[in-house]
């Protein structure tokens, strides 16, 4: 049961303080796994940028560990951005799912099709897989 003082506190109480940074750490951690895929960074290299380990970078990501203000500015700059960069969009309709959520496996494979300097030889490739993708779901319309 709250005080009449506790009532008239312009502050939330410490469960509901609880939560949002609850919240604020799982957010942040969404945006660096956002961002540092955008960048084509797999979380074993950008590990060693921090000269931290991999698992590490998944707990940051996951948000079950908290990213302190050093590391948070470390990060910005390891993945070349601001550190208001991670709290972009917060406290607005964006929710967890609406942040791109992308495997290792896609990571990958799109920094070695990055490193294919031909255009044409890259588009035939990213036709291939439109292809198969569509192969794979079941269908069989032309992907153009």
């Amino acid at each position: 049961m709250q005080t009449e003082e506790q009532k008239d506190s312009p502050f939330p109480d410490k469960t509901a303080l609880s939560r949002l940074a609850n919240n604020v750490d799982q957010y942040v951690g969404l945006r660096i796994r956002e961002r540092r895929q955008q960048r084509g960074v797999t979380q074993q290299e950008l590990a060693r940028a921090l000269g931290i380990s991999y698992q590490q970078v998944q707990k940051y990501e996951n948000g079950t560990n908290r990213v302190s203000a050093g590391r948070l500015y470390i990060l910005a700059q390891a993945l070349d951005l601001t550190v208001s960069d991670f709290f972009e969009g917060f406290g607005t309709a964006v929710t967890q799912a609406s942040l791109a959520v992308t495997s290792e496996d896609v990571v990958i494979a799109a920094k070695e099709l990055n490193a294919v300097k031909d255009l044409r030889v890259r588009n035939s490739i990213r036709a291939l897989v439109r292809i198969l993708g569509n192969q794979i779901n079941g269908s069989s319309q032309d992907p153009h």
